[in-house]
């Protein structure tokens, strides 16, 4: 299991991503989507309410779809699809 609230609580310590890594047992991929993520979402500090579960669901909603079944819609395929339609 990916542990992301150790994963940020290192990192907003300022311990390096490859050391990170180490600590935790997550490939360095990991930790860098993990990371990664959190910035693009503005996180800056954490709560005690910030679970590993919430962090999954809150960096990464498109897991939970997956896991349930459903698939990211492929918008570039459907454009696609219309632009033969309209072309015949």
């Amino acid at each position: 299991m990916i542990q992301y609230r150790k994963i940020l609580e290192l990192y907003l310590s300022n311990i390096a991503q490859r050391t990170i890594s180490s600590s935790t047992g997550n490939a360095r991929q990991t930790v860098s989507d993990v990371i990664k993520q959190a910035k693009m979402k503005g996180l800056e500090e954490l709560t005690d309410a910030m679970t590993d579960q919430w962090f999954e669901d809150f960096l990464f909603p498109e897991k939970q779809a997956l896991e349930k079944g459903y698939f990211p819609i492929n918008w570039d395929e459907i454009h696609q699809e219309l632009m033969k339609k309209m072309s015949h």
